[in-house]
Parts: structure tokens; sequence; C-alpha cells
């Protein structure tokens, strides 16, 4: 069964909660009370943010592909802003984290490479022409004009 991702809200709500989380980060906050919270969700928005990116990588005809995309870098970015804050402990929340989420220094070096693939990934996008509906892509045309198993 093929199931629907509406990129344009999970890209949205993960953008909240990454906008949210850092500005949690920020504040002065009892980290014994945050920070079991604050890893869990920093590290959710992370895993999701990656199997958004894998799904849009695997799926070249997404109508609006590429406003997904930019979105998605967006994101990415953010979620390397975070890891790199965290990573940093510069606020009690943070320093509590270190012993929680170690590898956030690796995971904000990740998302930024994810945000640089992502430009990879727009280029291939050839100005947009994939969001056209009205233009056929080579693979489409492979696709359609292949011989059937009917006979």
């Amino acid at each position: 069964m093929t199931r629907k991702i509406n990129y344009e809200d999970d890209l949205f709500a993960l953008s909240l909660i990454v906008r949210g989380l850092r500005d949690i980060a920020r504040l002065e906050v009892d980290a014994e009370l945050f920070s079991g919270r604050v890893a869990e969700d920093a590290l959710f928005a992370d895993e999701a943010a990656v199997a958004a990116l894998a799904a849009l990588r695997a799926s070249p005809f997404v109508p609006g592909r590429s406003g997904h995309l930019r979105a998605l870098q967006k994101l990415m970015r953010a979620l390397a802003a975070l890891h790199g804050e965290l990573a940093a402990a510069r606020t009690p929340l943070a320093a509590a984290l270190a012993s929680r989420s170690a590898g956030s220094a690796e995971r904000a070096q990740a998302r930024a490479r994810d945000a640089e693939a992502i430009d990879d990934l727009l280029q291939e996008q050839v100005g947009g022409a994939l969001d056209d509906p009205h233009v056929v892509s080579a693979e489409e045309l492979r696709i359609l004009t292949a011989p059937t198993e009917e006979g």
C-alpha cells in the first residue's frame, strides 16, 4: 500500500519543533527538568529530517519537490545550528545534555553536509522542470515507452 506523505506540513511541524528547541537551549531553564525532553525531541527531529531527505531523494517525481527540498534544506541548517549549540554546552541545559546526547557535534556536521547535498538535488531538478506537470522527464518517458509484459 502506498502511503501519502504531506511534506509541507511535516517539514513545517519539524521546523517549529527545532525552533522551539533552539529557544529552550538558549534559556536558563532547569536542566534536570528539561534535558531528557530536549534530547529526545532533538533526536526525533533529526531522524525525521533524515527520513524526509531519503524519501525525497528516492522520489524525483513528487509534485513540488524543489520547494520541499528548499524547506528541508532550511530545516537541516537549523538542525545543524541546534546540534552545534548543544555541543558547545554554553548553558546549563546544554551542559546537562552532554552526557545524554553524545555526538551532537557530529550530528551538526552531518546535517550541514545534508544541507549542502540538497543543493546537488536542486541542481538535478534542472530549474524545476520536474515540478512542471507538462514536462515529461527522461525517466518518465522510459517508463511509459517500456514494453509491457501483457503480450
